[in-house]
């Protein structure tokens, strides 16, 4: 929806709100996911003399904080139109974030069930990409019946405008 949400702009920075997910996709992994993770879990392994599988679930906190507040922020640019840049910020926290979530799950899955890696990865990588799916596949069609954003009216009731 992206290209949609920008279409008062060229083309040419429709395709560069792409740049922002990408980049943060690379900063989460690179930087947030493998590394943190392995640290995290091997410097509170050494504390408490055990490993514990849950620890890999750490960074999955700051990636839900990441992707809520780059959801939100951009949405809001959005909707009070501020200038592309902010939503290509936003767009970068969405991709560190869901980068940094699905590292620190298929971290946890693999140190939880070390001798089912294969099918276990497997079941969640299908999950994964149908979910992935299933929203793209939808949205257009949800957008174009029920508007770009929704109001609550003096009555509390909640309605759909444009």
């Amino acid at each position: 929806m992206a290209p949609d949400a920008y279409s008062m702009y060229s083309t040419k920075v429709q395709g560069a709100l792409f740049v922002g997910f990408m980049l943060g996709s690379i900063f989460g992994e690179v930087f947030m996911s493998g590394r943190l993770s392995d640290w995290i879990v091997g410097t509170l392994a050494k504390k408490n003399n055990k490993r514990n599988p849950a620890l890999r679930l750490l960074p999955s906190y700051a990636a839900a904080l990441m992707t809520g507040v780059g959801y939100a922020l951009w949405g809001v640019s959005i909707d009070k139109k501020w200038h592309w840049m902010t939503g290509e910020v936003a767009l970068f926290l969405v991709g560190a974030g869901i980068q940094i979530g699905n590292t620190a799950m298929s971290s946890f899955i693999v140190d939880l069930y070390p001798e089912h890696v294969m099918d276990v990865i497997s079941f969640y990588s299908v999950l994964f990409n149908l979910a992935s799916f299933i929203e793209p596949w939808f949205i257009s069609n949800w957008v174009a019946s029920s508007g770009n954003k929704t109001h609550l009216d003096t009555s509390g009731a909640l309605s759909f405008k444009d």
